[in-house]
């Protein structure tokens, strides 16, 4: 065996840190999801005590959160390509919990926007970070297997904070949901400080790939640039974002407007459709298509493209049910197409590039998807959903309805007219936000017409066959 052979295939560290490295980025991750998606449990809620209005709702997790958030990445990116990756983490890990627990002291909607977007900024240091140190853990053929398990960090934070977020709205105070959340990542992100070790860089690379050198963000452009493969894979992340944002913030909502539910209630069935969900996407359906792909490449493109565009129709039949039983069912069924995209897009994109452009390239794919997905997806929910409700409302509803309700004085007619136009909006809106499931789909097959040439598999090959040579 070569010397290069040798170095291709010695693992990094041993297989017991390996796993340990790997549950610590999912609690990592779990966190960063609990701490972005307790808001959607804890909007009825917020929307009762500071008046807020759907849209107003939307730019909570939409367009100015996911602006400090993905800004914020692409710097923080090129400090991951030249220092310590695990103090980046450690970091902006304790940043986003302490700005997730003072969000109990928001006493408006402008206050708690401000210390959201507090919580956008120590987010944008997550992603990227995590994913260049997962590349130099994994080779090139098990990367996506891992980003797919490390997704499992969505559903876990997902599940806790809607169960978290639903429970305290009516046990505690939503107050009460932003101090349990945030605290305990300040915890882990000493852990994550004392507990992981910085990996070399580019060891299961080809040699030509390996560089000390950090190449100009303009060359990791033009790298993207040159890669069709990578811009669409990119869009699909973004469209599959733009509707999972855009309908799972307002699910609570749509729960307690449409049927009746508590706000307990609400956020127990959004944390078991979301929990599943996010669970089955991204790591049955991740793993299963990171697996085809083994044998051909296309895969990466031809499973969420599949999944997507052929399960959105289900996603829209149960929006439209009456019966609520009916409707979770049909959700829980379809709502895993939107988390599939995680493994196979993001370990694609990686295997696209050298190692000392990985973390970049990860803040830009992060920012396109996060900028375009997270930030207009609940925008445009919002906004569609307030537009639709003053259709259907004989007056002026912004005006009559605050926050979608009617004044605690109002008469039971106007409750009731309140009450039935912010139903009939939000269904809708949702309905609308649900077909761009089909688009990113587009995305995704369009992907594969240039995949193989993109991730460079003759070079590939040649590294695994001079690795088990």
């Amino acid at each position: 065996m070569t010397d290069s052979a040798a170095t291709a295939t010695a693992p990094l560290y041993t297989r017991s840190y390996r796993g340990w490295m790997l549950t610590l980025l999912v609690a990592i991750y779990a966190s960063s999801s609990l701490d972005r998606l307790i808001i959607a449990a804890l909007g009825p809620a917020l929307k009762r005590d500071l008046l807020i209005s759907d849209t107003q709702f939307g730019l909570l997790g939409g367009i100015l959160f996911m602006f400090v958030y993905t800004a914020g990445g692409i710097p923080i990116a090129r400090l991951a390509e030249r220092f310590n990756r695990v103090w980046i983490i450690s970091a902006a890990l304790a940043t986003w919990s302490a700005f997730t627990a003072l969000c109990a002291l928001a006493t408006s909607f402008a206050h708690l926007l401000l210390l959201r977007m507090g919580v956008g900024l120590g987010e944008s240091g997550c992603a990227p970070t995590c994913y260049s140190l997962l590349s130099d853990q994994y080779p090139p053929r098990a990367r996506a297997s891992a980003v797919a398990i490390l997704g499992l960090g969505v559903p876990i934070g997902s599940a806790a904070g809607a169960f978290l977020g639903g429970w305290a709205s009516d046990v505690l105070s939503w107050q009460a949901a932003f101090v349990i959340a945030g605290v305990p990542g300040l915890v882990l992100a000493l852990i994550v400080l004392l507990g992981l070790r910085e990996p070399p860089r580019g060891t299961f690379d080809p040699a030509g790939r390996r560089s000390e050198d950090v190449p100009p963000l303009l060359e990791v452009l033009k790298r993207i640039g040159g890669k069709p493969a990578f811009m669409h894979l990119t869009m699909l992340a973004a469209l599959a974002i733009f509707c999972n944002l855009g309908l799972n913030l307002f699910i609570p909502a749509f729960f307690v407007r449409s049927f009746g539910l508590s706000f307990s209630e609400a956020g127990a069935y959004f944390g078991l459709i979301t929990g599943l969900a996010a669970a089955f996407g991204t790591t049955v359906l991740g793993l299963g298509i990171a697996r085809l792909a083994r044998g051909d490449s296309r895969w990466y493109g031809w499973g969420p493209g599949l999944l997507m565009i052929l399960g959105a129709p289900v996603y829209i039949a149960g929006l439209l049910q009456d019966d609520f039983r009916a409707a979770l069912v049909l959700l829980m069924i379809s709502s895993p197409i939107g988390f599939a995209f995680l493994g196979p897009a993001v370990g694609a994109t990686q295997n696209m590039m050298d190692p000392r452009m990985r973390a970049s390239a990860a803040a830009l794919f992060l920012f396109v998807m996060n900028m375009v997905g997270g930030g207009l997806g609940p925008v445009f929910t919002g906004q569609v959903s307030d537009w639709l409700a003053s259709r259907a409302f004989a007056g002026d509803f912004a005006a009559m309805c605050p926050g979608g309700v009617a004044p605690a004085a109002a008469g039971s007619d106007l409750a009731a007219a309140c009450a039935a136009a912010a139903e009939h909006g939000l269904r809708y809106a949702l309905v609308a936000c649900a077909l761009f499931f089909v688009w990113g789909g587009i995305h995704a097959l369009l992907a594969t017409r240039t995949m193989r040439r993109d991730l460079g598999e003759q070079d590939l090959t040649q590294t695994m066959q001079e690795a088990t040579a």
